[in-house]
């Protein structure tokens, strides 16, 4: 028992920190093209997912495989009633972008 959730562990950890690696930092003007090119008449939904060491952080979903992370400096982007980042979907804010 103990190796079967030893080995299911090296099979999910790689997948969890290649998943932080492909957060994409960009400048205010990148997030805002991003906005503009992404938000269709479909389902595109953006979430502020937290802040965490002087950024906040962004995800975007849209149907198929677009699903997209996003950075910005809190330096370049001033943000309200913000939360340490998490991965817990429930806790991310929709935004009507």
């Amino acid at each position: 028992m103990r190796d079967v959730i030893l080995r299911s562990l090296a099979l999910i950890v790689p997948l969890l920190l290649l998943g932080c690696a492909s957060t994409q930092t960009v400048s205010h003007a990148e997030l805002e093209r991003l906005k503009t090119q992404r938000h269709e008449p479909k389902v595109s939904t953006w979430y502020y997912v937290g802040s965490k060491d002087g950024f906040h952080y962004f995800h975007h979903y849209d149907l198929g495989t677009d699903k997209k992370d996003f950075r910005i400096s809190a330096a370049e982007l001033h943000w309200e009633d913000t939360f340490p980042l998490t991965c817990h979907r429930k806790s991310w804010r929709v935004l009507e972008w």
